[in-house]
């Protein structure tokens, strides 16, 4: 038996022997991830993420075969957009003679998909490279990039910033604006040109006490942009006149029922400014469901997330959304991208995952595969006469609109932060770099934890004049401007800046914007009201309402002989005692000294009355007098003596009676 335990164990040992040698010479991925990107070989090869798509098509997976592939839906025509930033970008620092002048950038690009787990399938994709068999000096832990760029959402960044803090790798999303995200110890090699919510917060409050909206409602998107989103501005209001209505969270997948809840609650609520921390596709979905309620007379706030997406402006929405006011990211104008975005085109890009999709959604024509007996590039086309020449220089849409580049100047400003970093490194000279020993870094092929602390160093100002740098949390500098959504003739919207926040200002000073140029709800020029109580004239003091929060309260009149002369007093001020209230109750005034005629009756009966009194009390006075002396000489008064006849009658009495 000890035999044959042992034998079994050698064999075992032999065959782990075996895997071991070749896993020492080779990598083999377990399983293959079907996403749709695009690549770009290059001596250093950048990573991105991008939401090309708003959602996913639910699949019910069962634990007896292989889960399905997802399938992504809703084409999102600025997420293309960001992407063709980010290869408009590369190329242009590639044809840079001084930046990176020895040095060519790649990329690798997937689609997100807008869902966490599709983000970090693709993250692993990006890390570990499309081939069936890994080298092995890869399997020692070696990412095929050494930064990603990504994603649009804080939920999908935090989950990708998780797997590649492990690994020391670099992630600098472009519009991921969580402040959960400043935290190093958990997210230590995140970074973004984006401002994070915790200013964008501070902003909003400015924005909120300048118009004294004290009654405000909040929907937020239930994931961790909206709920820290929420959380800093309960905590910013803590000490502030400004009360929360009410507080409702949407959902992942915005199902119907709880759009209906949400909307239910907007109508039923007396708060008329209503602050959306939200997605685009979720602040979609919920005016789609305020449109169904025909819930029209309310001011919406939009946070950055979806202050210049025009996809959501319709032509049923537009009464909705008509006076919107929100604070966006900086933009910037981008020589040359506009001519670089209309240039993509079926024939031109055929390895383009995404290019038939967006032909369709553009043109309403559904592209054919290539024909492939001939071997060329003919795009055919069907269910429409469809030439095949249709240009995108001719289009105007939200892919080719480039007056409103705030998340691609993002974009932008990301990948030129990171060739300054690549830069900086390879300019290292020997016995003066930051690490061991004054070393440099690896110039050729890159290590992802010497390009982080390069990344954390780099400042520098762009053909734009802006100065770009990160704060000791991966945070930019922030500035906001102010966009208020007006409505043109022709029933578009235009984004006017109507003014801007600067983080950089004092406190006092950092709002700044034009009350002018606002055009409110409705096409209103007046300010719209949003309070539970109105203010408590002079005269009045506030009362608190019991069980409802401090912004709502009665007014109550001030009793006589106290006034309040402020609006909202809490408490009446007691007047002097030569001094009475008028009849506001707002001011103290002196006594008025009234005289008597005898003239009038009144003046006659009281005079008489008062005679009366005191010739009574005269009286009284000498009676009480003559009483006193009565007492003490009886006799002096009376010929008689009462005591004496009292006891001869007395004695009678009881005479009489015993001699019965």
């Amino acid at each position: 038996m000890m035999r044959f335990i042992i034998t079994v164990g050698l064999w075992m040992l032999t065959l782990f022997e075996h895997r071991l040698s070749v896993a020492e010479s080779s990598c083999r991925p377990q399983d293959k991830f079907t996403t749709r990107g695009l690549m770009q070989d290059g001596d250093v090869v950048l990573g991105g993420l991008f939401i090309v798509h708003f959602r996913t098509i639910l699949v019910n997976n069962s634990l007896q075969s292989k889960p399905e592939e997802v399938q992504c839906r809703e084409f999102n025509l600025r997420g293309l957009r960001w992407v063709q930033t980010m290869i408009f970008t590369i190329e242009e620092i590639n044809r840079d003679q001084f930046l990176l002048p020895n040095t060519t950038l790649g990329y690798k690009i997937v689609d997100s998909c807008d869902v966490s787990s599709e983000a970090l399938k693709g993250t692993l994709q990006i890390l570990n490279g499309d081939e069936k068999t890994v080298p092995s000096d890869t399997c020692q832990g070696y990412s095929s990039v050494p930064l990603i760029i990504g994603d649009a959402g804080s939920s999908r960044s935090a989950a990708v910033s998780r797997i590649l803090g492990l690994f020391g790798i670099p992630l600098v999303s472009y519009f991921a604006s969580c402040a959960c995200l400043s935290d190093k110890h958990e997210f230590p090699t995140f970074l973004r040109t984006v401002p994070s919510d915790a200013v964008q917060i501070k902003a909003l409050l400015r924005l909120v006490n300048y118009f004294k909206w004290s009654w405000v409602g909040v929907v937020a998107v239930d994931s961790d942009y909206g709920r820290f989103g929420i959380q800093s501005f309960i905590e910013e209001i803590w000490n502030t006149n400004v009360c929360i209505a009410f507080m409702e969270f949407i959902p992942s997948g915005s199902a119907n029922d709880r759009m209906s809840q949400i909307g239910d609650t907007i109508r039923k609520s007396s708060a008329k400014v209503i602050i959306l921390f939200c997605g685009e596709s979720d602040t979609f979905a919920l005016i789609k469901e305020l449109r169904l309620q025909n819930i029209t007379d309310i001011q919406l706030i939009a946070s950055e997330a979806w202050v210049t997406s025009s996809l959501i402006w319709t032509k049923e929405s537009q009464e909705i959304l008509t006076g919107t006011i929100g604070f966006g990211i900086r933009k910037a104008e981008i020589p040359g991208l506009r001519e670089f975005l209309v240039k993509l085109h079926p024939a031109t890009s055929p390895d383009n995952p995404f290019v038939e999709e967006f032909w369709h959604e553009i043109f309403g024509c559904k592209l054919k595969s290539r024909d492939q007996t001939s071997g060329q590039n003919n795009w055919l086309f069907s269910n429409k006469p469809c030439t095949g020449s249709e240009s995108l220089n001719s289009s105007e849409n939200i892919y080719t609109d480039v007056s409103q580049l705030r998340v691609s100047y993002n974009v932008y400003k990301a990948v030129y932060a990171v060739a300054h970093a690549i830069h900086n490194l390879q300019s290292c000279e020997n016995g003066k770099g930051p690490f061991i020993n004054k070393t440099c870094g690896q110039k050729s092929n890159i290590v992802p934890w010497q390009l982080l602390h390069y990344l954390k160093e780099v400042k520098f100002t762009n053909k734009f004049g802006e100065e770009i740098s990160f704060d000791r949390n991966g945070d930019p500098i922030a500035s906001y401007d102010l966009i208020n959504w007006q409505r043109r003739v022709d029933g578009t919207v235009d984004f006017v800046k109507v003014g801007l926040y600067d983080a950089a200002l004092p406190e006092e000073k950092s709002l700044v914007l034009d009350e002018s140029a606002i055009f409110w709800h409705g096409d209103q020029n007046s300010v719209p009201l949003s309070v539970c109580s109105y203010s408590c004239p002079r005269g009045t003091r506030k009362a608190a309402r019991k069980d409802q929060p401090i912004c709502c309260f009665d007014c109550l009149p001030c009793a006589d002989g106290e006034i309040s002369n402020e609006t909202d007093s809490i408490e009446c001020l007691r007047c002097s005692i030569d001094q009475w209230s008028n009849n506001e109750k707002n001011e103290c005034i002196p006594r008025e000294n009234e005289y008597l005629s005898f003239q009038d009756g009144i003046g006659i009966t009281l005079a008489a009355i008062s005679l009366f009194g005191a010739c009574i009390t005269v009286v009284v006075a000498i009676a009480k007098q003559l009483f006193g002396k009565l007492k003490n000489h009886p006799s002096f008064f009376f010929p008689f003596d009462f005591r004496v006849v009292l006891q001869q009658r007395c004695h009678r009495y009881f005479v009489i009676t015993l001699g019965k």
